[in-house]
């Protein structure tokens, strides 16, 4: 049974939006807007509103300040 190494390469309109990047770094396209809302991730409805709770709401000790200037070293 013969099998490739490598996957297929991706088709072409993908990689054509790239090939000038050598010469002009700022010819790639621009990212897309992030996701806002319910979208779907695995079969399941996924919301971007979602947060995980606190450590202090899980019942755990905060062990640092919850300043934003911490030095952690």
């Amino acid at each position: 049974m013969a099998t490739a190494t490598y996957p297929p390469p991706p088709p072409p309109p993908f990689y054509r939006l790239y090939k000038d990047y050598t010469e002009n770094p700022k010819s790639i396209p621009e990212r897309p807007p992030p996701i806002e809302g319910t979208y779907m991730c695995f079969s399941a409805n996924c919301n971007t509103d979602d947060v995980l709770p606190s450590l202090e709401e899980q019942g755990g000790r905060q062990l640092y300040p919850k300043e934003p200037n911490v030095g952690f070293a």
